[in-house]
């Protein structure tokens, strides 16, 4: 698309009332995308194709006769060009399923009229191009639709040929010169959230589901291994642990104690005393009897007190001495 402005006509030629209209027409006008795709504004007879776009200066055209000379100059990329995409639910994606339709927004940084194109697929707002369902004319090649926020609708094809889908842009500001800006992204086609709309879709997936159905085969030859690992670690380790404790030191302990020493005092004790002998008395021939003093003959013993009598004689813890046989005792 083209800002068309004219050369002035070489000095002698004259110049006719409908080429001063084309001029004051010419003077007036900005960057177009109809003068792109368009083939009968006479400005690319042979037109271009549907995902076309500059990829040059085109010094050589000529409307009406006038030269162009390139008004907009070599293609240059611009960075500050971004798109966003958004599913039915307004929320931002980033790939895109088969059979879906998107909300695609464009963002330049000064009003412009833009060239939009996509590689698969098809717009559906706003209408796209004669002849090709994959461009769309963002401001109608009108100055006054000059934006720099654009909408478009954009519908996934179920059989996408490639497993992603470019999409780029060609814009020119209003003004002169104005010159033209370029972007382009990709965004990959996720075939797993294909709409149910795309049954051609779908049977691809299923195919080759039975020809990944061999790697369960392989996982399970892996798992044989694994045993002898687990054989190679004994655990009943805690077993010696509880031999090498001996707890039974308590029986000895019992063994060593002493008898009790009631035998042993009853054996030891010293026996009795034996008994003392008396003098035998002298012949009667030697000593004569003396009569008993009377003293001995009157002494009567006394009756002992209430108090006495009620008491016990105390006992005499030593065995009685036997009394001796005077029998055997030889006689003086």
């Amino acid at each position: 698309f083209k800002s068309l402005s004219a050369q002035m006509a070489p000095v002698g030629q004259a110049i006719t009332f409908p080429a001063i209209i084309t001029l004051c027409l010419l003077c007036g006008a900005h960057g177009y995308p109809k003068y792109w795709w368009d083939s009968s504004q006479g400005v690319i007879p042979e037109g271009n194709p549907c995902g076309a776009h500059p990829e040059r200066a085109y010094p050589e055209l000529e409307v009406d006769g006038f030269w162009l000379e390139s008004p907009h100059g070599v293609p240059r990329p611009d960075p500050s060009i971004y798109f966003e995409f958004r599913s039915s639910a307004r929320d931002l994606v980033s790939s895109l399923c088969p059979g879906a339709n998107y909300s695609l927004q464009g963002f330049f940084p000064v009003p412009s009229l833009v060239l939009l194109t996509s590689s698969e697929g098809r717009f559906l707002y706003p209408a796209p191009t004669p002849g090709c369902q994959n461009r769309v004319d963002w401001g109608a090649s009108m100055s006054p639709r000059a934006a720099t926020l654009f909408n478009a609708t954009y519908a996934v094809p179920c059989n996408v040929s490639a497993d992603v889908i470019q999409f780029r842009v060609t814009s020119a500001s209003r003004g002169y010169p104005g010159t033209w800006a370029q972007a382009a992204t990709t965004m990959p086609v996720d075939a797993s959230c294909a709409a149910a709309a795309c049954p051609i879709v779908a049977t691809t997936r299923s195919a080759p589901s039975p020809v990944k159905s061999p790697p369960p085969t392989k996982q399970t030859e892996t798992p044989p291994p694994s045993p002898p690992k687990q054989k190679k670690t004994p655990m009943p380790l805690s077993p010696p642990k509880q031999k090498k404790t001996p707890m039974p030191l308590s029986p000895p302990k019992q063994k060593k104690t002493p008898l009790p020493p009631s035998p042993s005092k009853q054996t030891e004790t010293p026996p009795p005393s034996p008994p003392k002998q008396k003098k035998p008395p002298l012949p009667p021939s030697h000593k004569q009897k003396l009569p008993p003093s009377p003293s001995k003959q009157t002494k009567t013993p006394l009756p002992l007190s209430p108090s006495k009598q009620r008491e016990p004689p105390p006992k005499n813890h030593s065995p009685p001495l036997p009394k001796p046989n005077l029998s055997s005792l030889p006689v003086m």
